[in-house]
């Protein structure tokens, strides 16, 4: 589904991906725009494979909206302290 962006982590994404199926009722011929919004949390490591990550909301005129949460795809390590330093030495000094 997407990205999300993870806190002290020794990977800064990680991928997010639907736990469930996704379902809304519809009257038959329904011509009403469905709008689909992602809500992410805020991710701080260690992360691991199927930890809630967000949901994503769906949802059209006049009906209640469904969801499906948002689950990591993959584990994510914390940083170490070496990891983080360079992290900030390179954000600090860019390279030319």
């Amino acid at each position: 589904m997407g990205d999300v962006p993870i806190a002290k982590g020794a990977r800064q994404v990680v991928g997010a991906v639907a736990a469930g199926d996704l379902f809304l009722l519809l009257a038959k011929g329904h011509r009403a725009p469905i709008e689909m919004r992602m809500e992410l949390m805020r991710v701080v490591a260690p992360v691991a494979t199927a930890q809630t990550v967000g949901r994503l909301w769906a949802a059209t005129e006049g009906k209640e909206p469904a969801y499906v949460l948002l689950v990591a795809s993959t584990p994510v390590a914390r940083a170490s302290w070496w990891l983080n330093f360079t992290r900030l030495w390179e954000y600090l000094l860019p390279s030319p």
